[in-house]
């Protein structure tokens, strides 16, 4: 019975379980003892990477609100098209956060946050070309039942910008998966 109570403890994991890498050092201050990541130097400088990183995300984050501040056929009051937009702003959103987290740790990354940014930075990417992708099609279905609305133009700078930013999302998550990081 007590082997069973056991097992059921062993399945729930504290989510602060990382601070029992932290010891106390002679000074009183905290050392951090856990595994550390970095750049592969043989891939790259690590402040190319995050600059590579912040970059696209800017690039990312101009294309969507420059959409969001197009007044195409369909594209303004439109559930249709304000939810993939609320949407990609929370993936750009998330994916600063972590962008921002990553970075603040410099070249060496402690292992809690490494894990943490390694997987919401890609799976923000791939959040966002499904928003983006998503916004593109149902703009695309009402421009094809409905018209331009004699707004030609303005239509397709909007269907442009979408795909560009899905374009942009899948080079990102792509890129980013192609970090080589060495752990100690």
């Amino acid at each position: 019975m007590a082997d069973q109570d056991n097992k059921k403890r062993k399945k729930f994991k504290n989510p602060k379980e990382y601070l029992n890498d932290f010891v106390l050092n002679d000074d009183g201050g905290y050392s951090y003892t856990g595994r550390r990541y970095t750049v592969d130097r043989h891939y790259a400088f690590y402040g190319d990477v995050y600059r590579k990183l912040l970059i696209g995300a800017i690039i990312m984050a101009a294309c969507s609100v420059g959409s969001g501040m197009i007044d195409a056929a369909g594209a303004t009051g439109a559930f249709y098209v304000v939810i993939p937009f609320i949407g990609e702003i929370s993936a750009l959103f998330a994916m600063f956060w972590n962008i921002v987290k990553l970075m603040s740790q410099g070249e060496v990354v402690k292992e809690y946050a490494f894990k943490k940014t390694n997987l919401w930075i890609p799976g923000g990417a791939a959040v966002l070309m499904f928003f983006a992708l998503t916004g593109l099609v149902m703009s695309t279905v009402y421009i094809i039942t409905h018209g331009f609305e004699d707004k030609v133009f303005k239509c397709f700078l909007y269907l442009a910008l979408k795909t560009v930013i899905a374009f942009l999302a899948f080079a990102y998550k792509k890129y980013y998966n192609t970090i080589q990081w060495s752990a100690y």
